[in-house]
């Protein structure tokens, strides 16, 4: 019979001792809360030794098959619409398009916070809406930011003379009015600035028309405007009281940049400026400000938002934002009813203006909390989906889970760990390329529920489908 020999059962007797020290060191630090931080192990990490030793063994998580219809995008996972019923107006509206029966264009206004400030996710899903369904252009813009918290590749601005500007975020600005995109600017003296729109091929775009949005004022000023190197209008601004006025501007034969010149006889408020083109088709406006949330949105005046949304006449409302209000109070007592509510009072502002256009409520993104080396999922994102989840069912809206796209609770590390990664190592944002990935997925979903949309209109009227 073979035996150990002694070195080995030395070796075996001092590993037993050092494991069963080990064990009741360890025990101790879950008994005394002062030691909680030299705990060998919490919840949501691997158990100590033993996860190591079934690394190597783990074989990679199987991929969850992509919704039918969807093309296949790892990592990200295709995610359906939820409420698709919700969607109605705006299906109409992209069938008219597409069936060339409709020559008014399908605007769709998309608020939100710094998850679309800087146009990632909806610039992906405005180009695959406009190769479809037309290039509009693209809609309404402000005319002067500071890039900290709104940025628009493509847009180029070019501004002389004393401007300043307010974000919805900081708050501050004059009379509670911050436009469609949350960015009001105001000349005090002589000031111009011109605004054009370059495309994906670098040149300037031609447009045809234009909406100046302004503010009016008892100690307003003048203003004068029109295409460049063509014909310029003048316009006072001065009002017995503070309202907003729409200036349209059609050029039939096209311009390639927009000027707005501030005389200085007094101040001139503008809240943005929309460029579009003469043909068919859809705009996807990025009304986003870095930081923004529903507090913020309490910000704006109710007759202005109303007037604001109204005079875009939009098909389709989007509200995108809950990562900055995890920490509330509003949101985190009881069931985040009282949160819940104010949201709800939000939806029904931004709706005001346009009654009968359909609403698309958009989920957080996942969010990640470093631990002990390890990035987790922020407990209270689920909890947030949750109440925008039945927010958007009670208001009648559609809604769409952007954090399952990520996969769901951990998503953001798997992200972060992506090669090349997909996020920012804020543990809050996306990177460029997870922004695009997220917007393709958000068009995936959309295009998918419009062909489900048009397939069951076809099959309840046959000479639809004729």
């Amino acid at each position: 019979m073979l035996t150990s020999p002694p070195t080995h059962k030395r070796e075996l007797r001092d590993l037993g001792l050092f494991l069963l020290l080990f064990g009741a060191l360890a025990a101790e630090t879950f008994l005394l809360p002062q030691t909680a931080s030299l705990r060998p192990w919490v919840e949501g990490e691997k158990m100590p030794l033993v996860g190591a030793l079934l690394d190597e063994a783990e074989e990679e998580a199987p991929i969850v098959p992509d919704a039918e219809g969807m093309p296949h995008r790892p990592p990200a996972l295709a995610q359906a619409l939820e409420g698709v019923e919700h969607l109605d107006v705006f299906f109409e509206a992209l069938e008219q398009l597409e069936a060339g029966g409709r020559e008014n264009p399908v605007r769709v206004l998309h608020f939100g916070d710094s998850t679309i400030a800087a146009d990632g996710i909806p610039g992906v899903v405005r180009r695959r809406l406009q190769q479809r369904f037309g290039d509009r252009g693209p809609g309404f813009v402000p005319v002067r930011v500071d890039t900290q918290w709104v940025y628009r590749p493509g847009l180029l601005r070019e501004a002389s003379g004393d401007w300043e500007s307010w974000n919805l975020t900081q708050g501050r600005a004059p009379h509670r009015r911050y436009g469609l995109a949350g960015m009001p600017a105001r000349s005090t003296g002589d000031g111009r600035i011109r605004v054009a729109f370059r495309g994906p091929d670098d040149e300037v775009q031609v447009m045809n028309s234009y909406t100046l949005a302004l503010q009016l004022q008892p100690a307003g000023g003048r203003v004068r405007f029109g295409p460049v190197g063509g014909l310029q209008q003048s316009f006072s601004t001065r009002s017995s009281t503070v309202k907003d006025a729409f200036l349209e501007v059609h050029v039939p034969e096209g311009a390639q940049g927009f000027q707005i010149e501030a005389v200085g006889d007094g101040p001139v408020g503008i809240y943005g400026l929309s460029l579009e083109k003469d043909q068919p088709g859809l705009t996807w406006e990025t009304l986003g400000v870095a930081g923004s949330s529903i507090g913020s949105m309490k910000r704006q005046d109710i007759g202005h938002l109303r007037d604001a949304v109204s005079s875009r006449s939009p098909s389709l409302v989007v509200y995108q934002t809950g990562g900055n209000a995890l920490g509330y109070d509003s949101f985190l007592l009881g069931d985040g009813s009282i949160y819940m509510q104010s949201y709800l009072g939000i939806l029904a502002r931004l709706r005001s203006g346009a009654p009968d256009a359909a609403c698309l409520v958009i989920g957080p993104l996942d969010q990640g909390l470093r631990r002990r080396g390890q990035v987790l999922s922020h407990p209270e994102v689920s909890r947030m989906i949750e109440v925008q989840r039945r927010a958007a069912d009670e208001a009648g809206c559609a809604f769409w889970d952007a954090r399952e796209v990520m996969g769901g609770e951990g998503g953001f590390s798997r992200w972060m760990q992506h090669e090349p990664t997909l996020t920012w190592t804020d543990l809050m944002h996306l990177s460029r390329e997870g922004s695009a990935l997220m917007g393709e997925r958000m068009a995936d979903s959309l295009l998918h529920a419009f062909r489900q949309w048009s397939s069951a209109e076809a099959s309840i009227d046959p000479s639809a489908a004729q």
